[in-house]
């Protein structure tokens, strides 16, 4: 394993993809699968603890991993997993909590704005400006 994951390395530095990695596999079958939470925490960590090792930090490593941008099921799971540990696991382990806080504060998305060709009381045919106008309120 340490063969492969130093080749792996040397393909991350070098810009090569990294899919095809034993480390990666099991993770993409571990979302395929729908694995208890607890396999996703086991592989967290022990990837954690590989990628520690050649000092890559986990944001960029998963920034890297290309199936998680071409596959939308399997970013949703493994957004689904991170949620999951953040709200209700976050004393299971400090390493895996930051990384995935830190991973799902990046995607987040920001304010967002309403606007309509009606405006409240002022002018309105169907009543879309009435509700924009309580929607904003209640944001």
């Amino acid at each position: 394993m340490e063969k492969s994951l130093s080749r792996m390395y040397s393909d991350f530095n070098s810009g090569k993809n990294i899919d095809n990695y034993q480390l990666i596999l099991q993770f993409k079958y571990i979302l395929e699968k729908e694995l208890p939470l607890e396999e996703f925490c086991k592989w967290f960590l022990f990837a954690s603890d590989r990628l520690a090792k050649y000092s890559v930090p986990f944001i960029n490593f998963y920034k890297k991993i290309s199936f998680l941008k071409n596959d939308e099921n399997l970013a949703t799971k493994f957004y689904d997993y991170s949620n999951q540990i953040i709200l209700n696991y976050k004393n299971i382990h400090e390493n895996i909590y930051n990384n995935l806080d830190l991973i799902n504060k990046q995607y987040q998305l920001g304010p967002i704005c309403f606007s309509t060709p009606e405006i409240g009381r002022f002018s309105t045919i169907g009543g879309l400006g009435v509700m924009v106008c309580i929607v904003n309120i209640f944001i």
